[in-house]
C-alpha cells in the first residue's frame, strides 16, 4: 500500500488573553528615559525665580539709594535755609507784639486813635534832614525812633526845634498827645548822623502809667 502524505500539522492558535504576570518594577527608582528630563525644567525654573529675586533686591536698593540722596539734599537745603526762616519767625514775633501794642494804644482815650492817620500826618510834616527809622506802640504813648542829618550843632537844633515846638504846636498832634519828650539822642560813629528818641504820652495818662 502507498504511502499517503502526512497531513501537516496545524498549529494551535495563539492564546486570546495574554499571559498575565506581576509588575514589580519600581517607576520612582528607574532613570529618567525621557529626551529632556523633568529635573531640566525645575533647574531651570529655580534658576529663574532666583534671577526675579535678584533684579527685584538690585532695583529696590536702587530706589532706596536715590531717596536717600534725595532727602540729604533736602535736608542740606533746609540747613541752608533755615537761618533765613528763624530770622522770619522772630521778625514776625515782633510784628505780633508790636500789633498787639498797636490795639492796646487804639482804644488809650475817648478819641479814637487813628493811626494810618497819625503815620500820614507825621510824615506830611517832617522837617527836612529828619528820618523816621521806627515807631513803636505802647498803652501809654508812642515811641518814635530817627536819624537827623548834618553837624552836631546843627542836627541837635533840628531836633530840639522838632521836639519843642513844632509836634507840641501841631493842632493834630496836640489832640492826642499832652506832652513831648526826647529820651535819646546819640551821635552816630558810623554815618555821624544824629539818632534819637521820642516819647509822644498820650492824654489822661497818670504819672504811674507813663512810667510803665
Amino acid at each position: 500500500m502507498a504511502l499517503l502524505p502526512k497531513k501537516p500539522k496545524v498549529k494551535s492558535a495563539a492564546p486570546l488573553v495574554p499571559a498575565w504576570h506581576p509588575n514589580f518594577r519600581n517607576f520612582e527608582r528607574l532613570p529618567d528615559t525621557k529626551v529632556v528630563r523633568t529635573s531640566f525644567f525645575i533647574n531651570v525654573a529655580a534658576l529663574f525665580v532666583t534671577l526675579m529675586v535678584v533684579i527685584y533686591t538690585s532695583y529696590a536698593e536702587f530706589n532706596l539709594h536715590s531717596l536717600s540722596g534725595a532727602i540729604d539734599e533736602l535736608q542740606q537745603r533746609i540747613d541752608k535755609n533755615r537761618e533765613g526762616s528763624d530770622r522770619a519767625v522772630a521778625q514776625f514775633k515782633k510784628f505780633q507784639e508790636e500789633e498787639k501794642r498797636l490795639l492796646e494804644a487804639a482804644d488809650f482815650s475817648a478819641e479814637k486813635f487813628v493811626t494810618s492817620s497819625f503815620l500820614l500826618h507825621l510824615g506830611e510834616t517832617l522837617p527836612l534832614g529828619i528820618a523816621i527809622r521806627q515807631i513803636e506802640y505802647r498803652s501809654t504813648g508812642v515811641i518814635v525812633r530817627g536819624t537827623v542829618k548834618g553837624s552836631p550843632d546843627e542836627a541837635s537844633g533840628v531836633l530840639s526845634t522838632y521836639s519843642d515846638h513844632q509836634l507840641p504846636t501841631d493842632k493834630d498832634i496836640s489832640a492826642l498827645f499832652e506832652d513831648v519828650t526826647v529820651t535819646s539822642q546819640v551821635r552816630s560813629q558810623e554815618t555821624g548822623w544824629l539818632t534819637f528818641e521820642l516819647f509822644l504820652k498820650f492824654k489822661g495818662v497818670t504819672g504811674k502809667e507813663a512810667k510803665k
